[in-house]
């Protein structure tokens, strides 16, 4: 049994799509169909007297484990009434959320992003400081660091994900490849898939475009506090438009262009959406694909009979760290009806015990002390947390709104454009010094 270990924590700035835990942020913003589920508001078992928590959260995923540790929180706290609302379009769900909040209406607890609106509403005054809460105790400090603004935290991270690569080990042997650790291996692996016929490394291009490629390199290559402070706070503040003077961005930056150059994902990857790359996999046309570590949730359903292994994807450098992405942050609504009992519902969650359940439904690393990963694929993400995992703080940056769509328009057109990186980082040091940051 393999037991939590303190992650390494790589400050570097979340900029643009990422994944909470089992959805892509960008999913919620495509052409799905919006799928809520609720208990409903009058809550079941609910009598008068019983103060009904609202927990909102758009993690549809995680119904039936939350409906089983609902009943176990009730059972154990009487009194109280957990009213369970998922909403899966997640443009709809911070829409209401925020209307609601507003409004005035029920909201007591409720998941969130790690990402730069997450830090504005706790500037608003919208979340709760639970730095207080015992849970802290046990709560991984560079996990922490994602709920956390100012030296207060904000809230509980259940889970981390690893972005990297997944591949078949049957089709690695029959092509007589083994797992590459450098580029260069990288490179030649590729080859080989596509001689025989199983193309590159299947990435969603069409879904995340080249924000997971690109923070997940960024991540790999900065591990040390200062490109926090020296990179995405410069960026945001105005002080940073050369990205030259950032040897580690650079070297992320040339990586990007050289996967472009060398075709290292699978034929018209830029078009590819989410459920499209998964099918590649599944179905044995692609040998690899770039995803994230909460599809080992359907371990026994999408890739049965499927031999799996991960590898991370390396730098130009070579980086030996995988990029750990956090999942959703459970929050408390500072003007919540219910404080108590919302902090109640929290403690529960990231008790020992609780967060044991929920690891074992969730398949993902835990982020609390004595939480052990016994379910199936654990040896997949335990192989490479041993290498070091970098993990992703939340983005407090200022003007993201500004720079953001700079940044992440140059990851694309490295990506999946022409790859120069000399001429976008020009053109990026020209947008930024002409940008407006004062207002």
């Amino acid at each position: 049994m393999m037991k939590v270990v303190s992650l390494v924590l790589v400050i570097l700035m979340a900029v643009g799509v990422f994944a909470a835990c089992g959805q892509p942020a960008s999913e919620g913003t495509g052409a799905e169909t919006s799928t809520e589920t609720q208990q409903g508001s009058e809550t079941a078992g609910a009598t008068e007297g019983d103060i009904v928590l609202n927990y909102r959260t758009f993690r549809t995923d995680d119904e039936e484990i939350m409906k089983e540790l609902i009943a176990k929180f009730e059972s154990e706290n009487p009194g109280i009434k957990i009213n369970y609302s998922a909403e899966r379009d997640e443009t709809a769900y911070y829409q209401k959320l925020q209307a609601d909040m507003v409004a005035g209406e029920d909201v007591d607890v409720f998941d969130a992003h790690p990402r730069a609106d997450y830090v504005t509403m706790i500037r608003s005054g919208n979340v709760l400081d639970i730095s207080d809460l015992e849970f802290n105790q046990n709560y991984d400090p560079g996990v922490a660091s994602v709920s956390s603004v100012d030296g207060k935290n904000y809230g509980y991270i259940p889970a981390v994900n690893l972005l990297c690569v997944f591949y078949n080990k049957d089709l690695f042997e029959e092509m007589g490849v083994e797992v590459p650790t450098t580029y260069e291996e990288l490179k030649t692996v590729v080859a080989k898939s596509k001689e025989a016929g199983y193309g590159g490394i299947a990435y969603p291009g069409a879904t995340v475009v080249g924000n997971w490629m690109a923070n997940t390199l960024l991540n790999e290559s900065m591990q040390t506090e200062k490109m926090h402070d020296e990179y995405w706070t410069k960026i945001g503040n105005g002080e940073l438009t050369d990205f030259n003077t950032v040897p580690e961005a650079r070297t992320a930056f040339d990586t990007l262009a050289a996967i472009n150059k060398d075709g290292l994902l699978y034929d018209n990857s830029a078009g590819t959406q989410l459920d499209q790359t998964l099918a590649l996999f599944q179905q044995g046309q692609a040998s690899m694909m770039f995803m994230g570590t909460w599809e080992l949730l359907n371990l026994d359903t999408n890739y049965a009979g499927m031999n799996i292994g991960l590898f991370t994807m390396p730098t130009l450098e070579d980086s030996t760290y995988t990029h750990g992405e956090p999942g959703q942050i459970i929050s408390i609504y500072s003007k919540s009806k219910n404080l108590d009992a919302a902090k109640k519902w929290v403690e529960f969650l990231a008790s020992p015990e609780n967060a044991q359940i929920y690891t074992d439904f969730a398949r993902t690393t835990p982020t609390i002390e004595g939480v052990e990963m016994t379910f199936e694929g654990a040896e997949l993400l335990d192989e490479l947390k041993q290498k070091g995992i970098t993990t992703q703080p939340l983005n407090d940056a200022e003007n993201y709104d500004i720079w953001g769509n700079i940044v992440v328009n140059m990851y694309t057109e490295l990506l999946f454009g022409s790859g120069d990186v000399d001429a976008q980082l020009a053109e990026v040091d020209r947008l930024l010094k002409e940008a407006d940051f004062a207002g």
